[in-house]
């Protein structure tokens, strides 16, 4: 299999900033920073998924990138949704969502539900107790996380306010 230099090199960086954020102990970044932080690991996975990776951001219009959220919050449940939903499957794609109400930020992460379970992807569900947990510790009864599962998607969903 021919080596490209060039992604070669990319996919490293991308790996030393995944290792580095991780390392960090900020404990809010801004929605660009997770937003370029998630970007940075969706883009080691499509060097290994290739094409059958699709993946959907849609932002609200006018939602501000600069609003502050719990560092690394998105990108541990992208990493499920491409782990139990697409690399299971040929095809199909993963959906971010993020809108604003004015005083909640909602973030949404779909993907396709296989049509079987695979015994050697059980999930332990260990990534959203531990986000469910962080929103509780950083916000109390303010936050709400939600699981909604059809036959066709997975999807896991949360809310926090917007700090002024």
């Amino acid at each position: 299999m021919p080596v490209d230099p060039i992604k070669a090199e990319k996919a490293i960086l991308d790996l030393a900033d995944l290792f580095r954020a991780s390392l960090s102990h900020q404990d809010k970044v801004t929605l660009r920073e997770e937003l370029d932080f998630t970007e940075r690991y969706i883009s080691s996975e499509e060097l290994r998924l290739g094409g059958r990776l699709k993946i959907e951001l849609r932002l609200q219009d006018g939602l501000s990138l600069s609003t502050l959220i719990p560092a690394l919050i998105l990108q541990p449940l992208v990493k499920n949704a491409i782990y139990h939903g697409i690399e299971p499957l040929t095809e199909g794609g993963v959906r971010i969502e993020i809108e604003s109400t004015g005083h909640e930020l909602q973030l949404t992460i779909t993907n396709p539900k296989p049509f079987e379970r695979d015994p050697l992807r059980p999930g332990n569900k260990m990534a959203q107790d531990n986000i469910r947990q962080r929103l509780q510790l950083a916000y109390g009864d303010q936050s709400k996380m939600e699981i909604r599962e059809s036959d066709e998607d997975y999807s896991v969903s949360f809310r926090i306010p917007i700090e002024a």
